[in-house]
């Protein structure tokens, strides 16, 4: 049985459905081990620090992120980021005691978690430190607009990669993750680079009355509806949605938008709506498993993207339509490998980000053709037990971890 400690921006908190890394967690204890989360909920406000077990072998912290607005946003943000974790570092002593930890796991971007991070690089300096890639920060901060460039991108990037240079494997989610990690941070020569997907619980196929489901939600029982679920946010291509809602319009009115989520720019989404967009449905973020019932009540899973500059990019809410039995119609960047993915499993069509005429082409292919929406749902099943299962994800990062201990092991002989 190893002991693990997880650093995390993302983490359900109890009496709420599980999140990819509470599944990871939950997976870690199914198979022996015994597991301490450290949570600052990047995207929630709360306001207590809490300590608590979810079982004998799942215990967790959570630390409200520090709430700093008054520089700006790129300079708030990075002082959120960074500042937050200092706090969080005032609990640690209590939380974990005199524990010592086999592994160490944590997502990108390394600065969330900076102050905490080098502390236990110093306390747990036997433990096995891993890294999940899942975005480039700060590239892609300064692409999608949050931080400028210039000075304050050019100190976030060099914090980050001194955090990375520290750990001892770094996962990436494709091969063009992996090429671009190593083009663009400057990592040691013996760092262990590997791939791992992006993981889920795989539940079973939900059977559901669609008419219910869509009454419930006020969505027409008579249309096509392709769901964009998440954040409604700077990257995620909200403007080329409505662009392409808006030529739907007269060109497929048997195609009907469903957005599902909250963010900086929802006022667009309400702004389309107000001004006659009919064909397009706002909903307020929802619970998972109200999500994947809502969901699995619609045709099509929407995957959109902004053409910025080259970087490769494999969105995670293509889990929760693969979950859902959802083909996917996807419009990404360029340097992505999430193209070939798709085209290698079948489960959905890709096109170019930045371009809403091409876009409802391809949507009008699936609405009009029923058999070719069901094939491609079920190749998506095929491929979230193939690729995605959680199981999977976990026993991977523990092979890394046992690899290391073995290698060191050898060495102290």
């Amino acid at each position: 049985m190893a002991k693990i400690l997880m650093l995390l921006t993302q983490f359900s908190a109890q009496g709420e459905p599980d999140d990819s890394p509470h599944q990871l967690a939950d997976t870690f204890v199914s198979q022996g081990h015994s597991v301490k989360v450290v949570v600052i909920p990047w995207q929630r406000l709360e306001t207590d620090v809490r300590i608590y077990a979810e079982s004998e072998a799942l215990r967790v912290l959570r630390v409200p992120v520090l709430r700093i607005t008054r520089f700006g946003n790129a300079i708030s943000l990075v002082l959120r980021w960074t500042f937050s974790s200092l706090i969080a570092r005032r609990y640690l002593q209590t939380f974990l005691r005199d524990e010592q930890f086999d592994l160490v796991y944590t997502t990108s971007p390394s600065v969330t978690m900076a102050f905490v991070l080098r502390w236990a690089f110093k306390r747990y300096a036997n433990a096995h430190f891993y890294l999940y890639i899942v975005d480039f920060f700060p590239f892609h901060q300064r692409a999608i607009g949050l931080i400028p460039n210039g000075l304050i991108f050019h100190i976030a990037k060099k914090f980050e990669n001194t955090l990375i240079r520290k750990f001892h494997t770094i996962a990436c989610m494709s091969q063009k993750n992996v090429a671009y990690l190593r083009e663009h941070y400057t990592l040691r020569p013996e760092q262990e680079i590997t791939i791992l997907p992006l993981s889920t619980s795989i539940l079973p196929t939900l059977s559901l009355d669609n008419d219910s489901v869509r009454a419930k939600f006020a969505l027409p029982r008579d249309k096509v509806i392709a769901i964009f679920g998440g954040q409604i946010t700077q990257g995620r291509g909200i403007e080329q949605i409505l662009e392409t809602a808006r030529l739907a319009q007269e060109l497929i009115p048997d195609l009907h938008f469903v957005m599902a989520g909250d963010g900086r720019l929802v006022h667009l989404v309400k702004a389309y709506i107000a001004n006659g967009g009919g064909n397009v449905s706002h909903l307020r973020s929802l619970d998972r498993k109200s999500y994947l019932t809502l969901a699995t009540a619609c045709d099509i899973g929407l995957v959109v993207t902004v053409p910025i500059a080259d970087i490769p990019t494999f969105p995670s809410k293509t889990l929760d339509y693969l979950q859902a039995s959802l083909p996917i119609v996807a419009a990404v960047e360029d340097d992505t490998d999430f193209r070939d993915f798709v085209d290698l499993h079948g489960f959905g069509k890709v096109v170019r980000a930045g371009d809403p005429q091409e876009l409802l082409k391809t949507l009008e292919t699936l609405v009009r053709n029923s058999d070719m929406r069901s094939a491609m749902a079920a190749a998506g099943r095929r491929a979230l037990n193939e690729v995605f299962d959680v199981n999977q994800a976990a026993t991977h990062i523990m092979q890394s971890t046992y690899r290391r201990y073995l290698e060191r092991t050898e060495l102290d002989l």
